[in-house]
């Protein structure tokens, strides 16, 4: 998560859908800032939509420990999530956001993270052009 889309998906669903978690994967190598931008942008939504009170900051949830060293670089990690997701779900992943983002999911699943009756949706963001730049990482 760098935090636009995660703002706006957590105050969305704080609103309107209390009960439903939004878990943006850390894709920055600083989950301390974007977690705080997130909180900032998630706050102007709610206080642009005029919603009651405040928005509740413990809604926003960042997974870290996917990112790798810096922004952008790609990690053993991401490379086996693209070319599992490609290979089992026909599905591209970028190897900047969706990559990771996806390499937190698995993980996350493989820690027990998720009970076995949760229903858990993957927002695939875009992105796909990025795979070209990246394709000494991603070669087989």
């Amino acid at each position: 998560s760098s935090g636009g889309t995660q703002a706006g998906l957590t105050a969305g669903f704080a609103a309107l859908a209390p009960d439903v978690r939004v878990i943006g994967i850390d894709v920055d190598a600083n989950p301390q800032a974007v977690s705080a931008e997130v909180q900032r942008l998630a706050g102007e939504v709610w206080s642009h939509l005029s919603l009651p009170g405040s928005f509740p900051d413990e809604k926003v949830m960042l997974q870290p420990g996917y990112a790798g060293a810096a922004y952008g670089l790609p990690t053993e990690e991401m490379r086996a999530a693209v070319l599992r997701t490609a290979r089992l779900e026909g599905l591209l992943l970028d190897p900047v956001y969706s990559g990771k983002a996806m390499a937190g999911l698995i993980g996350m699943i493989e820690a027990g993270d998720f009970g076995s009756n949760e229903t858990v949706v993957f927002l695939h963001t875009g992105g796909m052009p990025a795979l070209f730049p990246y394709r000494d990482a991603l070669n087989d």
